[in-house]
């Protein structure tokens, strides 16, 4: 924090300019990697994570909340199973998908 002014220090962009401030463009890439590979676990498992710390032990209380809310709703069992199914189709997809992505990349090369 040497050579700020305490109007820079407090600055409400401050730490993130300062985190974001990169001096080669590989350290940009570092953390764009970062960043991304960070942003999409959360994406990628927050449902498994949902399912298992919050639906299965209270899929009870949910579903009778939903249903008091919508009459027709149906009333699905969640358990072991459906998160075993849901983390096993998560990994096979991020497997074809990593697949056709390196597979795309050496079929057209012109377009890196």
């Amino acid at each position: 924090m040497l050579g700020h002014s305490r109007s820079e220090r407090f600055h409400a962009s401050y730490p993130t300019s300062i985190l974001q401030n990169y001096r080669t463009e590989l350290e940009y890439e570092y953390g764009l990697t970062r960043k991304l590979a960070a942003f999409t676990m959360i994406v990628a498992y927050f449902a498994l994570y949902f399912l298992a710390a919050v639906y299965v032990p209270f899929s009870g209380t949910i579903s009778s909340v939903v249903s008091a809310i919508v009459p027709r709703a149906r009333h699905v069992v969640v358990g072991p199973e459906r998160i075993a199914h849901h983390l096993s189709t998560l990994l096979v997809t991020g497997q074809l998908l990593s697949f056709f992505r390196e597979v795309g990349a050496r079929a057209t090369p012109w377009m890196d």
